[in-house]
């Protein structure tokens, strides 16, 4: 009998994934978690959160907004847990075979960790984790002060506790010194004008990895500059560390704080094979006059976003967000965070 590849009727569908978990961090809870109950829902699934410990509320009312405006029961729920429990509760959901899929926005850490849990069930993930985002100052571009104060704001905005907040600034040799001279005064000026970029020990938990990571550059040469008012104990103002080098713990650990590193460079094709062996790849930028180049760059970089004569911290609704390496897998975002939760389902007719 002739086997007849040809049909009558060939549909190709976008299917709802089914039911999925989502857990998003305490840093921003407002935003990310209103994102992992949006694209779900959009694609037309439906979604457990897994709240923070750290912010519980704000998932509460999110979630309570979502209800009270005419959800259809039993498509979104809500767990809360306490911090000892939360690693047993997630194990729990992401084995039971009803969850389809995970999305996860959160540390590197914890996200390998969950990933393990999922890989181990079959269980695809969403993630946006930690990012080592890097801005490089090329000695062409016009407005020197310009793209030092825009890096300086991306690397200490929100207290420096933003995926996508700038880690280490690249400054070209030709311009290095003067550079390091507008960043003190910079320094000095943000810090007179924002009494709120001082951050308490007790709201930021790894407050004593930064302080080590911070010792440890500076055994190693990284000299700091100095606001008139740093202050390190209790309170942990922000710092700006000159003279990084690749040797230093700081160079390649994601901060999560107000800490930034400097580093100078000669060439752009070396810091790009550097920036490329950093774990991370989740922000990166370049401000240069010359479109070309920095077109180039941020094509050989990489980095799930290149900004060009612009700082890292963007991250538009409209457009995709996600990273590569350490920074996590799939997009966020528009059509593509939809798409992140739905399959392609073929349908062939014959009469």
């Amino acid at each position: 009998m002739q086997h007849n590849n040809q049909h009558d009727l060939t549909m190709v569908l976008n299917q709802p994934i089914g039911p999925v978990l989502s857990i998003s961090p305490w840093n921003a809870p407002g935003i990310l978690t209103t994102r992992s109950i949006l694209a779900p829902l959009t694609a037309g699934c439906s979604v457990i959160v897994k709240s923070s410990e750290l912010s519980p509320l704000i998932s509460y009312y999110i979630v309570k907004s979502f209800i009270n405006g005419g959800l259809p029961k039993n498509v979104l729920h809500l767990i809360h847990s306490t911090k000892s429990d939360s690693e047993k509760i997630v194990s729990s959901l992401i084995s039971n075979k009803d969850i389809r899929k995970i999305n996860f926005t959160g540390s590197t850490e914890t996200g390998s960790k969950i990933s393990s849990i999922a890989g181990s069930n079959l269980k695809p993930i969403l993630l946006e984790l930690g990012g080592k985002n890097c801005i490089v100052i090329e000695d062409d571009y016009q407005d020197l002060e310009k793209a030092l104060r825009q890096s300086l704001w991306s690397s200490w905005c929100h207290k420096g506790q933003i995926c996508m907040c700038t880690d280490i600034i690249y400054i070209s040799d030709k311009i290095y010194d003067k550079s390091i001279e507008i960043v003190k005064n910079l320094g000095k000026e943000f810090m007179a004008n924002d009494k709120d970029l001082m951050i308490y020990q007790r709201t930021l938990e790894h407050h004593g990895k930064i302080s080590e990571l911070v010792k440890d550059a500076e055994l190693k040469g990284a000299k700091m500059i100095e606001f008139n008012n740093n202050k390190r104990g209790k309170h942990f103002s922000p710092i700006v560390l000159e003279n990084v080098k690749r040797d230093m713990d700081i160079y390649n650990t994601e901060i999560f704080g107000p800490v930034v590193s400097i580093a100078r460079y000669k060439d752009i094709n070396e810091i790009v094979g550097d920036i490329n062996g950093l774990e991370y790849g989740l922000k990166c930028s370049i401000w240069t006059s010359n479109f070309a180049k920095g077109l180039q760059f941020a094509k050989n970089v990489e980095s799930g976003s290149v900004h060009i004569n612009n700082q890292t911290i963007v991250d538009e609704p409209h457009l995709p967000h996600g990273g590569v390496k350490n920074s996590g897998s799939g997009r966020f975002n528009s059509v593509w965070g939809i798409e992140e939760f739905s399959y392609k389902k073929l349908i062939t007719v014959n009469s």
